[in-house]
């Protein structure tokens, strides 16, 4: 999205994004293009750029400075940084999407999967900032049957595409446990979605 002076833009109604956890995106890329928040918020500024964004994670805070800001949509806000008291570069915050995972600078350091949006919001928060979750391989007779991810908020079971929160931890006690990494986990998937075996030796090939 491409913002100019005579855009009639609209500050959202509230100062603070609906959805916890919430995601901002620069438009240009890069590493440090996107970032997380279990609060996102928006503020006025006196003496220098129109408004402040602030992004609150894993007790601590990151502020940028703002031309515009504007809610396009139901919990999608649009906005431009703030440069030389001009537009900078466009943004976008919207709720956290599983793929975030992938991407946020705050999650350097952990697998690299995509991971449940309960996983991420309690990563950034203050209580869960330091956890890393594992991720495991069940196995029974040199059959890889499922991947799971062991965190702090739960057992999450990876199963055609997606995680589902295990509920009844017994129904597991049947499969021994394995380490696995991001490339089992994409070989998993692949042969998941094609109906085809996942073998024990292949983990981590």
């Amino acid at each position: 999205m491409t913002f100019n002076e005579e855009m009639p833009l609209t500050l959202p109604a509230s100062p603070t994004h609906p959805i916890s956890p919430a995601t901002l995106v620069m438009s240009g890329g890069g590493p440090y293009a996107v970032w997380i928040g279990t609060e996102v918020r928006w503020e006025r500024s006196e003496g220098g750029p129109p408004l402040l964004v602030t992004v609150h994670a894993m007790s601590e805070e990151r502020s940028f400075p703002c031309s515009v800001l504007d809610e396009v949509s139901p919990c999608v806000w649009a906005g431009c940084t703030w440069s030389d008291g001009g537009f900078g570069e466009a943004f976008t915050i919207r709720p956290t999407v599983e793929e975030d995972s992938l991407k946020a600078v705050s999650m350097s350091g952990q697998v690299e999967v995509p991971m449940p949006v309960a996983v991420i919001a309690d990563l950034h928060s203050d209580s869960g900032a330091g956890h890393s979750p594992a991720l495991l391989a069940l196995v029974r007779d040199e059959l890889v049957s499922g991947l799971m991810l062991r965190t702090n908020v739960g057992l999450f079971l990876r199963s055609s595409g997606r995680w589902h929160l295990v509920t009844h931890e017994d129904s597991l006690r049947a499969f021994a446990l394995a380490e696995a990494d991001e490339c089992s986990f994409k070989l998993f998937d692949q042969r998941s979605k094609a109906g085809e075996p996942f073998y024990l030796a292949e983990l981590g090939a």
